[in-house]
């Protein structure tokens, strides 16, 4: 089954957040990663969706769990209100 645009952009929200809360730019991410400037802009901004082991890696980079990650929990750790 195919992700839906607004859960890609959910991804990239709550990430684009984690990295404001933790004083990181999206460049500090890429170098942690390995990875181009532009392909982590591109997942903040709702752009590109990414594959699972991906994203533990950048769950992993941030130091949130994937589930934080992912929207299962807000900011005080309570589970999702869906």
């Amino acid at each position: 089954m195919p992700i839906s645009k607004p859960s890609i952009a959910l991804f990239g929200a709550l990430l684009s957040a984690h990295l404001k809360r933790l004083g990181l730019t999206q460049r500090d991410l890429a170098r942690r990663l390995g990875a181009p400037d532009t392909w982590i802009s591109a997942i903040v901004r709702g752009k590109k969706c990414v594959r699972w082991d991906t994203a533990v890696r950048i769950a992993r980079a941030v130091g949130v769990s994937l589930d934080e990650l992912a929207g299962g929990h807000d900011q005080e750790g309570k589970g999702d209100a869906r």
